[in-house]
């Protein structure tokens, strides 16, 4: 009996450590899990914190520039008078984007022709505008003459958004509606004017043709003026002015270009020969 009693206790006493082994590590993995989820909600907390501040400095700063822009505006008094506050919030918005735009891009020269009524930047419509050629001889030349020789790229020429010149052409780059005109100044210039009224005056056939060329395989005719200018022998210079101007239909790859009479007789100054078209 008592080696019986013997044995029981000592497996009694061999179990009860056991229990305890066992449960220490599992009360020390509760607690380090805690301190793990609290220091991550801290890290978190501590984050969102820091964005609240930097939104809350940069939308003030937003506020400020508003501000800044509504003092701005010619507001009517207060004295029963109302207005839309949706048109006034609208207005400076518009004032505060171009302060903006001053600052981020330099004053810019315009060059070439005025800006065509409901012209919109972002709306990058082909345009041109080629003026006369100094350079431009064309003394050897009788009858009806292409004009070849436009510039295109100094003084108060300008091609933009896609449309091209080449050999006297404009080169339509997309379909649409186009505004096309242009301008021809002729000048008479006698050199040994005569005294004697009895002989035969100077006379001219000044006539002005603009062409659209396309998928014909001739060019058509679209915009033609023309005047007979006699002018008397005794006369030192006479001149002469023919501008046209019309919206004509087009389509990508067709080409316009501008011949003339009596080419000799032309003025080949940027302002007062010049040719040139814009999409509307």
């Amino acid at each position: 009996m008592a080696a019986r009693s013997s044995k029981r206790q000592d497996s009694e006493c061999s179990t009860a450590p056991l229990a305890e082994e066992f449960l220490e590590p599992k009360a020390c993995n509760g607690h380090c899990t805690l301190v793990v989820l609290c220091s991550v909600l801290t890290v978190l907390c501590a984050g969102l914190f820091a964005g609240l501040a930097v939104m809350w400095v940069y939308f003030g700063q937003q506020l400020d520039q508003l501000r800044s822009a509504y003092e701005k505006l010619d507001l009517p008094g207060h004295g029963g008078d109302r207005w839309n506050i949706t048109a006034t919030v609208d207005e400076a918005v518009r004032l505060l984007l171009e302060e903006d735009d001053e600052k981020a891009s330099p004053a810019r020269a315009q060059v070439g022709p005025p800006i065509p009524a409901g012209w919109s930047p972002g709306s990058r419509k082909p345009m041109a505008h080629l003026t006369g050629n100094p350079r431009h001889d064309l003394r050897k030349h009788h009858g009806e003459v292409k004009l070849r020789s436009w510039e295109s790229e100094q003084g108060l020429a300008t091609l933009a958004n896609g449309m091209k010149y080449r050999g006297g052409n404009l080169v339509i780059p997309a379909d649409g509606l186009y505004y096309i005109y242009s301008q021809l100044s002729y000048r008479f210039l006698n050199e040994n004017p005569e005294e004697d009224t009895d002989k035969e005056a100077n006379i001219f056939q000044l006539i002005h043709y603009t062409y659209k060329q396309s998928s014909y395989p001739e060019p058509q005719l679209i915009m033609k003026s023309s005047r007979s200018t006699c002018w008397s022998k005794r006369t030192e210079f006479g001149l002469y002015t023919s501008f046209q101007g019309g919206v004509f239909r087009l389509e990508k790859g067709d080409k316009v270009s501008v011949s003339v009479s009596n080419a000799q007789m032309i003025s080949f100054d940027e302002s007062s020969t010049f040719f040139g078209a814009f999409m509307i």
